[in-house]
Parts: structure tokens; sequence; C-alpha cells
């Protein structure tokens, strides 16, 4: 996937300005929508071909990208908020997220969403999920909206900071996505493993010895 990219960016110099900002904003999109298109390697890449490893133009490719990410992001939590109903209905839904679930799952949101948010936007697979469940349990607008915003910017401006550091370097980029992906991998490892060891912990406390 990297080899593609590299290879589709490699004449991003001689598109229109605005053809670049349209396909960054696509691939936010897109990035959003779908975990796995690599819309952040795109932009890791494209940072690094558009800039040559100066931090100048920001707009086309940084910008274009976090409008992108951002607008589908906010899409999500209002699908959640939409068919939260009907899908909270759904058998197969209720079967992995009971009424219990959705009561705990509140409660979080109420004191942790924003955290919950910036968290799931660095996990890989997880910002989806998260955005459609604070739309289908109604957190605020006025906290899910700010901490969108505010996570898609840190992260994209992150990632893009990256390629325009490593310019062209495409091992380096290799390396960091092969690390990122690895360390991400052992977080939800350790991080499915504690809610496992929890809820044990929870559902013996309640019984009798």
């Amino acid at each position: 996937m990297i080899a593609w990219a590299q290879r589709f960016l490699e004449g991003i110099h001689a598109l229109p300005v605005w053809n670049v900002a349209l396909f960054f904003a696509v691939c936010g999109m897109l990035q959003a929508f779908f975990p796995v298109f690599p819309g952040d390697i795109v932009l890791i890449i494209g940072a690094g071909v558009w800039t040559g490893g100066l931090a100048n133009d920001l707009w086309p490719v940084l910008f274009s990208y976090w409008i992108g990410t951002t607008a589908a992001s906010l899409a999500l939590t209002e699908i959640g908020r939409s068919f939260g109903d009907y899908l909270l209905t759904r058998r197969w839904l209720r079967r992995v997220f009971p009424p219990r679930r959705q009561a705990l799952a509140g409660s979080w949101l109420r004191r942790r969403g924003v955290l919950t948010i910036f968290a799931a936007k660095f996990i890989m697979g997880m910002n989806l999920p998260i955005l459609m469940v604070c739309g289908i349990l109604r957190m605020p607008r006025r906290r899910v909206y700010p901490a969108v915003i505010l996570t898609t910017a840190i992260h994209n401006t992150l990632l893009y900071s990256l390629g325009s550091a490593v310019g062209l370097n495409w091992q380096t980029v290799k390396d960091f996505l092969l690390e990122y992906e690895l360390v991400v991998a052992l977080a939800l490892a350790v991080i499915i493993g504690l809610a496992v060891w929890i809820r044990s912990k929870l559902s013996g406390g309640g019984k009798n010895p």
C-alpha cells in the first residue's frame, strides 16, 4: 500500500492545487468511514512529497485532510444519533451491547467522554465505533463536536509533521508505521486483557461464596 501511495503521489506537484485539496479531503473522509482505508499513510507520504521536508503551503494537504476527517467524524456521531433507537432494537446488537452495558457506557461517556474520543483517534479501528456509540447514547453535541474537532486537528497535524520531517525518506516512514502498528496492537491487547480481568472480578464479586 505504501508503494502504491508513493507512485500515486509522486506527481502531486503537477496537479492543480484544488485537485490536491479535493483528493486529501476525500482521503480524510474515507479514512473515518472505512478504517481499513490507509488515509493516514497517504497523509504522511503526501506531506513528505508536497513539502519536500519543508513546512510550507499547509492547506492543500493538511487543512483539506482535516476538513474531510472532521466532517466524516461528526457525521458518524449524527448517524448514531439518528439511527440509534433503531439499532438498539436489533437482536445482534443487543447481544453484544445489552441494556446493562449501555448504561455503563453512558455513565463512562458522561464522565470521560472527551478523553475517550481523543484516545480512540489514536487506536486503529476504534474511532468509528466510539463515535457511533457517542451518537447512539446521545452524548451532548456541545461536548462531542469540540472534542472531535480538536482531536482530529492534533492527530492530523502530528502525522503531517512526521511526513514533513522525514521528507522523501520512505524507509523512515515504513519503520515508523511498523512500530506504530506494533505499539497499538500491544496497547489493545493490554486494554482488552484489563477489561476482561476487571469484568471477571466484578462478576465474581457479586456471587456468594
